[in-house]
């Protein structure tokens, strides 16, 4: 028999608590989303990093053929006459000037067009070479404007390579030669080219202006006043110091039917300082002008008080015109083109409109 005393019982197992138990399918499932989106990320930006290596190190060989093929440019040029215009002829070339150990012996793969290795790197290069001028400058020629004499000559070189990332750019570089001695353009050794290149507004509208004459100044000039041609542009021989020179062009008139002005109202515009350094033989200029106006104004019913007449511009960068009245009239000339409010005694009485070259009469009534 059991002792006498508490009866005794059997316990019961104490459950574990639930953070001790073996982890839900739920939360299987999520580690498992998460730790896939992780490794998809990280897969990610280990290929990133590993295509933008491969493009460095491609982009490396790319500047070295780009800066190849330049200096064969520079070499054509300076080697013949009509280097520069070979050049051009030859319009946007690839792959030229493979040295027989880069080309690649069989153009199979991908892209036959990458016909060029090194370090086991696939290029293609492609050269175009342009008068120096195009693309916005003005085309400014001599007696002959033929490409590459009268002008300099730009060449670009753009080089791409096989296995380029999306996020990549070809690598592209450029440089302007000057124009060579040579009879085309009669340049002798230490002379250079100046182009002064001419844009006017008068009544035929804006743009470069043909005819127009042009004074020079500065040492060495051989011819000091020209006239623009026919892409409105005065092209000076010079011979500047060895140490550098520095010039200033002029306008000159307009034939005797106007006179030029510039955007502040200055007559016979002049341009900044012309600076030829040591060894250069091209050097630009750039003016521009406005065909002056004039105006003949009548003042009607003035009283002798009234002394003067102002002409204030409505347009930014304007100077106010003043005249004495002779009579009842003021003679109004070599206007900068714009509207204007003609003024009388401090007050408004009414506006004009001058256009390039205009000469116009108009009466105001007090």
């Amino acid at each position: 028999m059991l002792p006498a005393g508490p009866r005794w019982r059997a316990r019961r197992p104490v459950s574990q608590p639930h953070e001790d138990r073996g982890a839900s399918l739920v939360e299987v499932m999520i580690s498992v989303v998460l730790l896939s989106v992780f490794s998809v990320a990280a897969t990610a930006a280990i290929a990133g990093g590993t295509a933008t290596s491969a493009d460095n190190r491609a982009r490396v060989g790319a500047a070295g053929l780009a800066q190849r093929e330049l200096d064969y440019a520079a070499q054509a040029i300076i080697s013949s006459p009509d280097g520069a215009r070979e050049l051009i002829s030859q319009g946007e070339t690839e792959n030229p000037n493979v040295p027989p150990e880069l080309r690649v012996a069989s153009t199979g793969g991908p892209d036959p067009k990458f016909a060029i290795q090194m370090d086991g790197q696939r290029y293609r290069v492609v050269r175009v070479a342009a008068p120096y001028g195009s693309g916005g400058q003005p085309q400014c020629g001599g007696a002959d404007s033929a490409p590459g004499t009268a002008q300099g000559t730009l060449v670009t070189v753009t080089v791409t390579w096989e296995g380029m990332s999306a996020a990549a750019r070809p690598h592209v570089a450029s440089k302007v030669f000057p124009p060579q001695p040579n009879a085309a353009v009669g340049l002798d050794a230490g002379q250079a080219q100046l182009v002064v290149s001419v844009n006017g507004r008068d009544a035929a509208g804006a743009g470069p202006r043909q005819g127009i004459r042009v004074f020079l100044s500065g040492p060495g000039v051989l011819t000091p006043t020209l006239t623009t041609n026919a892409f409105g542009c005065a092209v000076f021989i010079v011979k500047p110091d060895p140490a550098g020179s520095q010039y200033t062009a002029k306008l000159l008139g307009y034939g005797g039917t106007g006179t030029f002005l510039s955007a502040d109202g200055q007559i016979e515009p002049v341009s900044p300082a012309i600076t030829i350094e040591p060894g250069d033989s091209l050097a630009h200029a750039f003016l521009g002008y406005s065909l002056a106006a004039r105006l003949y104004l009548t003042v009607a019913n003035a009283p002798a008080s009234v002394q003067v007449v102002q002409l204030r511009p409505l347009f930014e960068g304007g100077v106010t015109q003043t005249e004495q009245l002779h009579g009842a009239a003021a003679d109004f000339r070599d206007i900068v083109p714009g509207s204007y409010s003609v003024d009388i005694g401090g007050t408004s009485r009414g506006t004009v409109d001058l256009a390039p070259g205009a000469v116009l009469s108009q009466t105001v009534v007090l």
